[in-house]
């Protein structure tokens, strides 16, 4: 019988590497906040009691979010109508399933412009998403794969024209935007000494970075044969040495950025008002939804946003808080504060 949750101590919880990094850095500072916290044995839930008031936490999904928030952020199909009911933009894309006509679903090809991105309807963390899709061929492998995640009887895929932008992910309540990081993919800043390989083990040395047993704010980059393609479409190797300062980009921009490797960025401070407007407007659309993660592009997140200029690819209800919390560069932004002062509105920080 497993004994996860019958450790007590944050130094075994470290220990053991078997806890994930955002449970550990609320319980800290919940007890900075004189929060008390207590572990329930043999579940994943964290209770938290604050002058009298007791709340219970499953990951980090907070208390009042309701089940139907949280069934309509896993399906993307009801989360892209409920933006579009709300005047906001997402990629134009069509729904499918596996029992629909071969002609049928070569036909949502031939109709959207390219590059398509394929995911699976109630997929998360970037699992059975294939973007960039310019060929038929890579295209019927990708539906193939999310039908096969799908764990409906109907085997649905979504199927989106890409979005060309740069890649953000926004914290926001139903009151206020409280971060925005911008994602990079897997990258190396050269230093006109070593090559891209030297420059990747070094970056990997950040104390930050970890593989994904380890569950560090940051994923050390791990070299596989899709790097080495990618540079050699960019006439580069591993053993290329990169002018000082030159960024180096080892994949492709896409939801897979954060997990491969890449860096999260703080730009909150920076961005223009017309984005914290929208991210507010976004929760808002989902009944019940009282915390999320926005996935945002945008053409240029600095200057006033038109229906055009950006496209919101899905909210995400239990997001990832350490990614902001401990960004790779930029400003750290109260994020665990605003995690639980959504749960304990009079709390004092």
């Amino acid at each position: 019988m497993s004994v996860y949750y019958q450790r007590r101590t944050l130094a075994e919880d470290k220990k053991s590497k078997k806890v994930i990094s955002d449970v550990l850095a609320i319980i800290e500072k919940a007890k900075e906040l004189k929060i008390e916290t207590e572990r329930i044995p043999y579940t994943e839930l964290l209770k938290l009691s604050y002058k009298n008031q007791e709340a219970y936490l499953y990951h980090r999904t907070p208390p009042y979010t309701t089940a139907t928030a949280h069934i309509c952020c896993r399906n993307k199909t009801i989360t892209r109508n409920l933006l579009i009911r709300a005047g906001l933009s997402v990629p134009k894309g069509y729904l499918l399933k596996d029992s629909d006509a071969r002609e049928y679903q070569l036909e949502v090809f031939n109709k959207l412009k390219k590059p398509l991105v394929v995911k699976a309807i109630d997929g998360s963390e970037a699992i059975a998403v294939t973007t960039n899709i310019k060929t038929q061929k890579q295209y019927l492998a990708a539906l193939e794969e999310s039908f096969a995640y799908d764990r409906s009887s109907e085997k649905r895929a979504l199927v989106e024209r890409m979005f060309d932008g740069k890649e953000y992910r926004i914290l926001v309540d139903r009151n206020k935007m409280v971060s925005i990081i911008e994602r990079l993919s897997a990258n190396v800043l050269g230093d006109g000494k070593h090559n891209i390989k030297e420059l990747i083990d070094l970056k990997n040395q950040d104390s930050k970075r970890g593989d994904k047993k380890e569950d560090k704010p940051l994923f050390k980059i791990e070299v596989d044969q899709k790097i080495k393609d990618f540079l050699a479409k960019k006439k580069r190797s591993l053993n290329s040495v990169p002018r000082k300062k030159e960024q180096i980009f080892l994949r492709p921009d896409s939801s897979l950025n954060i997990s491969l490797g890449g860096d999260t960025i703080d730009v909150t401070d920076q961005v223009h008002p017309s984005v914290k407007k929208i991210a507010l407007k976004a929760i808002q659309a989902i009944p019940g939804l009282t915390w999320a993660g926005i996935d945002f592009l945008t053409k240029d997140i600095y200057s006033a946003q038109k229906s055009d200029d950006y496209a919101i690819l899905e909210l995400n209800s239990s997001p990832r808080l350490i990614w902001q919390a401990e960004p790779y560069a930029g400003k750290k932004q109260a994020v665990l504060e605003s995690f639980l002062i959504n749960i304990f509105p009079n709390l004092k920080v």
